[in-house]
């Protein structure tokens, strides 16, 4: 299963959880009026460090699928390594961590910041994409929609 969420008649509605072939989630984004809105979560997938599967990689809020708040960032150990806040799509303020939990200098830190906005504005994207083409299959399924990836023969 790719991912797994409800329609409205507006578009997808609530929350949609996302998930590697394996089962493993990678994903949780929040829906309203058919758009990416309040709290999402990104895991680590077994595929990129198998070591942290499942383990939360990023936590912030969208509205409207823009970025809002306060993001933060986990390393595979859980640590925190990077926290910015945004305000209407816009980073704000960030502050990165070395994996010691020492306060990069300000440079660093938005270098990093903007690495990892960068890669995480991708996923979202991506996601979102996998939503749009769910779309179809929910008509003939009702509410609820799985997306299944194709079986392996």
């Amino acid at each position: 299963m790719l991912c797994a969420g409800r329609w409205s008649s507006d578009g997808p509605e609530g929350t949609w959880d996302f998930y590697e072939s394996n089962g493993n989630r990678t994903a949780t984004i929040n829906f309203s009026q058919g758009a990416a809105a309040g709290q999402l979560r990104f895991y680590w997938g077994s595929i990129v460090v198998p070591g942290a599967a499942g383990k939360l990689q990023v936590m912030g809020t969208v509205r409207d699928g823009r970025f809002e708040h306060r993001w933060i960032r986990y390393a595979t150990n859980g640590s925190v390594m990077n926290e910015t806040v945004y305000w209407n799509d816009e980073m704000m303020m960030t502050r990165s961590y070395s994996s010691e939990g020492v306060e990069l200098p300000p440079a660093t830190a938005i270098a990093r910041a903007r690495l990892l906005d960068y890669a995480d504005r991708r996923l979202l994207h991506s996601l979102l994409s996998i939503v749009r083409h769910a779309k179809p299959q929910a008509r003939g399924t009702g509410l609820q929609t799985n997306l299944a990836e194709p079986k392996q023969e």
